[in-house]
């Protein structure tokens, strides 16, 4: 699995930590969401995954995951966890 010796990196514990929390955040707001759509605005279940504000979110943090790993590659932004 995972070296417990990983785990006294600073590196290593900061990184898992942003991660918990845009994870947190990502799957929070899309269950949110598909709840506000449902259950406010009486969307049925296929309406409410198509319906824009679902794709909007989805859209902008697969943006931002990928400009992440292009500002890490090209040496702007270093790694959370270096070899």
């Amino acid at each position: 699995m995972l070296p417990l010796g990983l785990l006294r990196r600073a590196e290593f514990r900061s990184g898992t930590a942003v991660g918990l929390l845009i994870n947190f955040g990502l799957y929070g707001q899309l269950f949110v969401l598909s709840l506000y759509f449902k259950e406010q605005r009486g969307y049925s279940a296929l309406r409410t995954g198509f319906s824009g504000g679902l794709h909007a979110g989805i859209a902008v943090a697969a943006a931002a995951f990928f400009l992440a790993a292009a500002l890490t590659f090209a040496g702007v932004a270093r790694p959370s966890i270096g070899s």
